[in-house]
Parts: C-alpha cells; structure tokens; sequence
C-alpha cells in the first residue's frame, strides 16, 4: 500500500476521533525495552515507522512482541532487533498483523 495514503488515513481517523496520530515506543508497549527508543514511532496504533536517520543504507529496527510485515511485504516475528537495508530516501516502515 502507498505509504502516503497509510499516512492520511491515518491522520484523518486520528484528527476526527481527537487522538494523537504518532506515539512513543514505549507508551505502545510498555515494559519490552524501548524507553531509550528515539529514532522509531508508532503511527497510530498498527504501524510503526523506523526513518533512515544517517547517511548509511542498513539500521536497526527492533519490533515489539507480535508479528510484523513490512512495506515489501516481508513478515517478522517481533520481540526481537532486526537489520534492514534502505536508502537515506525510503521510510521504512511495519505493519502489525494478526
């Protein structure tokens, strides 16, 4: 799904029901490590954005407790620290799913 859309679909529902669209690591699932965690965010409550925040292509992602996929449609099991590879120029991001 085109990220952009993700994006306003999200603001629009959140804006309507008075909710913040974007949420700290840690206040989403409290007590798995991420209180430290300042370079990833949920958007809303089932995606969680990990932006490229240096010049170099690989990161670290570390998801939550659950199961994941991300924009490529690769699947995860959380609870774990993964290593990804993007361009400075992509937003990487995962979906929860069931």
């Amino acid at each position: 799904m085109n990220r952009i859309f993700i994006i306003i679909i999200a603001i629009l529902g959140y804006v309507n029901m008075n909710f913040a669209q974007t949420y700290h690591m840690e206040y989403m699932f409290p007590d798995q490590g991420f209180a430290e965690c300042n370079d990833q965010f949920m958007l809303g409550e089932r995606y969680l954005v990990a932006p490229m925040v240096t010049p170099d292509d690989r990161r670290t992602v570390t998801l939550p407790k659950g199961n994941w996929r991300d924009e490529k449609g690769v699947k995860y099991q959380g609870g774990k620290t993964i290593s990804i590879q993007a361009d400075i120029d992509r937003l990487p991001y995962f979906e929860k799913v069931k």
